[in-house]
């Protein structure tokens, strides 16, 4: 609002009028109804932290123009010395107080913006200020108090009384106003506009579970600390406050502290009989000292969350980098297959010119030989090209369907003479292109995982589902399982020969011959999980098609349903 207005005498005018007028109300009620707590003290502490040093000059004349009425009330029984006794601004004391420690507290007396950061350390120079502030607060409203003692009043016991009550009225009254402001003035300072910032409060949960709980339970305990008979009761309906204003602290930091400060506050101060009622006191004390505790501790809770979304991202971006690597290497790889191919096109073509060259000078048993040879090394190349390089991936709307129901794992199984049983749902095409390479290169890898743990396995099931999980379900999550059997369903014994290395089974499915740790790495970075059975030759590992989303809630939702969404 002050932006907006580019004369500076206008800004002057409205600081004055705003906070002269607020001081006035929040002074009557706390005078009237609430002897105890003065929170009129942390308007001006409040407005010392958040205006900048130029709108200093309408604070102060906002504080001198607000104690003119009672000063001039004073006048008739105090004389002139009354009333300039009187007429002492405090917000100069908050000025006083706030300047040495200007490069530590949050707000503009700084000359930078802190709020976006506020620590433990900035939270404890804030509480030292506020206590200064009420130290200095109180002495002049004791100074102004000694000038109505009457001939015959015993005034030093009467100080004593009051002058911890004037300490601790102001000291709470600046922790129920000033955190609050820092809190508000950090939403209003970080939205573009009015209409944003009511977007931004309307999805608020803050807002939105400060009031129906917070403000709920304060509201409840309230009720029942004024209805309630017995002080007894009525005192522990009082320290019930604190709980909603420690579960705010714990879970939305120093703002949920700030928020849950200020509603049990106004709480406590509800539930009072009397206008000087003594289980106030007793009740202000344990809130004033709940919050100087809880307000450094909400700043530390901040900053660890602030930490670990730091980390999360850095995660997130890592997970992102090395997805985009996988997906380019496995380009890289295409490519070289398929230069591979046309060189091995090119090679072919000139071995059968040379021997249609040698034909009349060799044996027909020799061009018998290497005829075979051209034929074994066709086929072998072209196996380890799709091996590496699936051709039904070609095909736009079949790709990783085709690629896992008809492609390298089920050409290698039917040449070593193993049974394939396959269920790949269709959703499979909703996965992105890094995710489906993911996807088809671990299905070969625990493959060739379970036959190399048992060769003698004759039925390999394969099976691929997908859901869709998510707020708007439009989060593809993909889950394979590959299970060796020990006997295929309804189907004849079958000779099982798998060949004695190794290397010629992982060439042909195109696999590297990863363990359960190097499959489990691979499955993070889309946050999967393996999971085996050795007894059961079952290796399960999941895919969410996703970076920013915390996969445990997915899981959870997933863990009693899964075939639910599933096609």
């Amino acid at each position: 609002m002050l932006k907006g207005m580019r004369i500076p005498w206008q800004q002057q005018l409205l600081v004055a009028v705003f906070f002269c007028g607020a001081y006035l109300l929040v002074r009557h009620l706390s005078l009237v109804y609430f002897a105890h707590w003065m929170p009129q003290a942390g308007i001006w502490l409040g407005g010392v932290l958040l205006l900048p040093r130029r709108l200093w000059t309408a604070l102060l004349l906002a504080n001198v123009m607000a104690l003119i009425p009672g000063a001039y009330a004073c006048f008739g029984q105090y004389g002139w010395g009354g009333s300039l006794i009187h007429l002492i601004p405090i917000s100069a004391f908050a000025m006083i107080v706030a300047w040495p420690l200007r490069e530590h507290l949050p707000g503009a007396i700084s000359g930078k913006y802190l709020l976006e950061s506020v620590s433990a350390k900035h939270m404890v120079a804030l509480l030292g200020c506020v206590f200064a502030f009420a130290l200095l607060t109180a002495a002049d409203g004791t100074w102004q108090y000694a000038l109505t003692f009457l001939p015959g009043q015993n005034g030093p016991a009467l100080i004593r009384l009051w002058a911890p009550r004037y300490v601790l009225g102001n000291y709470l009254g600046c922790l129920t106003v000033v955190p609050l402001a820092l809190a508000v003035h950090e939403a209003t300072r970080r939205a573009d506009s009015w209409r944003s910032l009511l977007r931004e409060m309307g999805h608020s949960r803050l807002l939105l579970e400060g009031v129906v709980l917070g403000l709920s339970c304060v509201g409840l305990l309230t009720a029942m600390g004024a209805g309630v008979a017995g002080d007894m009761w009525r005192q522990a309906a009082r320290m019930a406050l604190f709980l909603p204003v420690a579960w705010m602290a714990v879970r939305y930091g120093w703002q949920g502290a700030a928020v849950g400060g200020t509603a049990a506050s106004i709480g406590i101060m509800l539930s009072m009989p009397a206008q000087y009622d003594p289980g106030i006191i007793n009740a202000q004390n344990f809130m004033a000292i709940f919050l100087s505790v809880l307000l450094p501790l909400g700043a530390k809770i901040n900053s660890l969350n602030e930490q670990e979304q730091k980390l999360a991202t850095d995660h997130t971006q890592v997970r992102q980098a090395a997805q985009r690597e996988i997906h380019q290497g496995e380009l890289r790889l295409r490519r070289g297959m398929e230069m591979q191919g046309h060189a091995n096109e090119y090679m072919q073509e000139g071995y059968d010119r040379l021997l249609e060259r040698v034909r009349g000078v060799l044996p027909e048993k020799e061009l018998h030989y290497f005829r075979t040879l051209l034929v074994l090394v066709r086929r072998f190349s072209s196996s380890v090209q799709e091996s590496f390089l699936p051709a039904p991936w070609k095909w736009p709307r079949l790709g990783l369907l085709t690629a896992l129901r008809a492609g390298a794992i089920a050409d290698a199984m039917e040449e070593y003479g193993v049974t394939f049983d396959n269920h790949v749902s269709e959703r499979v095409a909703l996965l992105t292109p890094g995710a489906q390479w993911t996807l088809y290169r671990l299905a070969c890898e625990a493959v060739a995982y379970t036959l190399m743990q048992s060769p003698a396995t004759p039925c390999i099931r394969l099976q691929v589902r997908v859901a869709m999980v998510g707020p708007m379900r439009n989060i593809p999550w993909a889950m394979l399982t590959v299970v060796g059997e020990p006997e295929p369903p309804a189907a004849p014994p079958l000779l099982i020969a798998l060949p004695k290395s190794s290397h010629l089974l992982l060439s042909r499915l195109g696999a590297m011959g990863l363990d359960l740790a190097g499959m489990r790495d691979r499955a993070s970075l889309y946050q999967g999980r393996l999971r085996s059975n050795r007894r059961q030759q079952r290796v399960s590992v999941s895919l969410l098609d996703t970076p920013d989303i915390k996969p445990d809630s997915v899981y959870a939702e997933h863990k009693n349903r899964p075939t639910a969404r599933a096609a």
